[in-house]
C-alpha cells in the first residue's frame, strides 16, 4: 500500500491510497473464505464452493464487498493524525488490478481571533430596576391575597377566570382539556386572556394564533368554567402581617423585598451579560473550514435527528423545506464551532485553568440535581473522567465569559429602556420557536407556560 498526499483545501487534507494487486488478491481470498464459511450456497457444502460460483452468487455485491474488505483497516493508517472527524473515502477507482482510494482528513480549521477587549454590552440600572421590582412584588402579593367571589356577569379587566381548553396545530390535536386560572390585567396581551374578556361562565371561545416566523396555525378552543371577581386588599400594616407574619410594618416589607430584588437583579444582570457575550462569540473569530467538512457535520446532524425521531418535527418547523432546514443547521453548526474554538483559544491565550478543587466545588450544586449527598456527588465526579471533563469545560467557558465581561464596555440603561437591553440580549418572545418550547412539549404535563407567563 502506498499513501500519497495530494492537496490541502482549507482544513481538508486529501490523500490517495494505492493498493497493489498482491494486496487486492489477499483481500479477495479473505472475502471468498468468509463467504464460503458463512453462507449456504445451494448445491454446495459450506466451505467447498468454487470461487467462480461465489462471485456469481454475490453478483453486483461482490465488487463493493471486495472494496470494503480491502479498505477495512484504512483508519489505522491515519490513527496518529489529529482530526475532528473520522477519515472519509471520497472516491474509489480501479486501474487494472489495483485499487486507488481518495481519502479526506478533516483537521481543526485555522482560526484568527478578533479583538475581544472592550466589547460593547448593555444592562439595566440596579437602582431603577429595584424600585420596579418592589412595585411588582407588592402588586403580586396583593393579587395573590385578593378576595375571590363568583361573578355572574362577563369577565373584565381585574377579574380571574377558570377555563378549560384544547390546542390544535395545523388541524392536529396537541393538547387536550387543559385547565387553567388566568388573572386578566389592564395591560393584557395574551390571546387566551383577551378572548376570555366579555364572556360569562359556561360560554365557549375559539380562536387561532399565528406567528411571524412560521406558517403554522394554532387553534385554541374551550369554555369559561367560572368568572371570579377579585377584591384587592388595602396596602397597610395589617396586610403586611397577613402575608409576612414575622414583619409588622410596610416599611419592613419594603426593606425585605428590596434585599431580595437587589440579589435577583444582580443575578439577572450577570445572566443577560453572559447571554450577550455568547451571542457575539461567533463574530469574534474567523474560521477557515471546507465545504466538505460542513457537509459531513450536516449529514451527522441530520442522521442524529432521524435517530432521535425528531427530524420530521424540525423539517415541519422549516415549512417542509429541506434547503431551509439545511441552511439553518449549517448556521447553527458553524456558530457552535466558532464559539467552541473561541473559548478554547482565549483560555490558552489568557492562561485560564481549572483546578481539581474548583471541579469538586461543583459537587454541592450537582448533588441537588442528582438527588444524592455532596460526598456521593464528589465520588461520582472522581470516578468518571467524562464528568470531570464536562465540568472542566463548563468552568473554562464561565471563566472566559467572565473575563470578556470584565474587560467590556457596559452601558447601564434605565428600567424604562429595558426593551433595548432585551433586544441586545436577543431574548425574543414573539417567535414561534419560543412558543413551541413552552406549549408543545409541555402538553404532557398539562401546563401552557406561554399563557401562564404573566399569571
Amino acid at each position: 500500500m502506498e499513501k500519497k498526499f495530494l492537496e490541502k483545501k482549507e482544513n481538508l487534507d486529501i490523500y490517495e491510497i494505492h493498493y497493489n494487486s498482491e494486496e487486492v488478491n489477499k483481500a479477495e481470498r479473505e472475502l471468498i473464505n468468509y463467504v464460503n464459511t458463512k453462507y449456504n450456497i445451494p448445491g454446495f457444502r459450506r466451505g467447498k464452493t468454487p470461487v467462480r460460483i461465489i462471485k456469481n452468487f454475490l453478483g453486483d455485491n461482490y465488487k463493493p464487498m471486495l472494496e470494503e474488505e480491502i479498505t477495512k483497516d484504512l483508519s489505522d493508517e491515519f490513527k496518529d493524525e489529529k482530526v475532528i472527524l473520522p477519515p472519509t473515502i471520497s472516491d474509489i477507482k480501479w486501474e487494472n488490478d489495483e485499487l486507488i482510494v481518495s481519502v479526506q482528513l478533516h483537521r481543526q480549521p485555522e482560526i484568527e481571533l478578533k479583538d475581544y477587549i472592550g466589547l460593547k454590552l448593555k444592562t439595566i440600572s440596579t437602582a431603577d430596576s429595584v424600585e420596579k421590582f418592589i412595585e411588582n412584588r407588592i402588586k403580586e402579593l396583593r393579587d395573590q391575597n385578593a378576595l375571590l367571589e363568583p361573578k355572574e356577569g362577563p369577565a373584565e379587566v381585574g377579574d380571574m377566570v377558570k377555563l378549560i381548553y384544547s390546542i390544535e396545530k395545523d388541524g392536529k390535536l396537541i393538547s387536550e382539556n387543559k385547565e387553567q386560572e388566568i388573572s386578566i390585567t389592564d395591560d393584557e396581551f395574551r390571546p387566551i386572556a383577551k378572548n376570555a374578556i366579555g364572556k360569562k361562565a359556561n360560554e365557549e371561545f375559539d380562536f387561532e394564533r399565528e406567528f411571524s416566523d412560521s406558517k403554522n396555525k394554532y387553534r385554541y378552543f374551550g369554555k369559561i368554567q367560572e368568572v371570579l371577581k377579585k377584591t384587592i386588599p388595602e396596602l397597610n400594616d395589617e396586610f403586611v402581617k397577613t402575608v409576612e407574619p414575622e414583619l409588622n410594618t410596610l416599611e419592613e416589607l419594603n426593606t425585605k423585598i428590596r434585599e431580595e430584588g437587589i440579589k435577583q437583579i444582580e443575578e439577572w444582570k450577570e445572566s443577560i451579560l453572559r447571554n450577550q457575550v455568547n451571542a457575539k462569540l461567533p463574530e469574534l473569530i474567523d474560521l477557515k473550514i471546507s465545504p466538505e467538512t460542513m457537509d459531513m457535520y450536516l449529514a451527522t446532524a441530520i442522521n442524529n435527528m432521524k435517530k432521535d425521531k425528531v427530524y420530521e418535527q424540525y423539517l415541519q418547523q422549516a415549512d417542509g423545506d429541506f434547503e431551509k432546514l439545511s441552511k439553518e443547521l449549517r448556521e447553527s453548526i458553524i456558530n457552535e464551532i466558532k464559539s467552541s474554538r473561541f473559548i478554547e483559544e482565549v483560555s490558552k491565550k489568557e492562561n485560564l485553568e481549572v483546578t481539581d478543587e474548583e471541579i469538586m466545588e461543583m459537587a454541592e450544586p450537582l448533588s441537588k440535581n442528582w438527588g444524592v449527598s455532596v460526598d456521593r456527588a464528589k465520588k461520582m465526579i472522581e470516578a468518571k473522567e467524562e464528568i470531570k471533563d464536562e465540568l472542566k469545560g463548563s468552568l473554562i467557558n464561565k471563566k472566559v465569559l467572565e473575563l470578556i465581561i470584565e474587560k467590556a464596555e457596559i452601558e447601564e440603561t434605565s428600567s424604562q429602556d429595558k426593551k433595548s437591553v432585551e433586544t441586545a440580549d436577543k431574548d425574543g418572545e414573539t417567535k414561534e420557536e419560543n412558543v413551541k418550547t413552552k406549549e408543545e412539549p409541555d402538553t404532557k404535563k398539562g401546563e401552557d407556560k406561554e399563557e401562564n407567563k404573566k399569571d
